[in-house]
């Protein structure tokens, strides 16, 4: 991730996936919401999610 950052990428965790999962957000990794998903897909080429 560290790597991906370094290079311009942008990693957005997903706030209701987070507490799902006991994690927190991280430096690399901040938490989202669905207004900044929206952005993120509506002003992008490209986005590649994990699910």
């Amino acid at each position: 991730m560290e790597a991906f950052v370094d290079i311009g990428g942008d990693l957005q965790a997903c706030g209701t996936c987070l507490e799902i999962r006991n994690s927190d957000e991280s430096e690399y990794c901040p938490m989202s919401t669905m207004s900044d998903v929206l952005e993120i897909v509506t002003s992008s080429d490209r986005v590649l999610t994990i699910g």
